[in-house]
């Protein structure tokens, strides 16, 4: 299996979507996820979805802060 990568390494559009996945909480579970991904040749950890969750909840976070 090749190395997981970061979201942020990614194209666009599979970033996009898995990251409207994670702020929508359409999906089971980061390991489910991962899964999914795997199945489309996409390695991410489900540990490295679960550190670009939490990144893109504090941005949503500071992003409301600031309005």
């Amino acid at each position: 299996m090749p190395r997981a990568i970061r979201v942020s390494r990614f194209p666009a559009l599979i970033r996009d979507e898995i990251e409207e996945r994670l702020l929508s909480l359409r999906f089971d579970s980061y390991r489910t996820l991962a899964a999914e991904l795997e199945k489309r040749t996409w390695y991410i950890s489900k540990s490295a979805l679960q550190r670009h969750h939490q990144r893109l909840k504090a941005q949503k976070i500071q992003e409301n802060k600031q309005q």
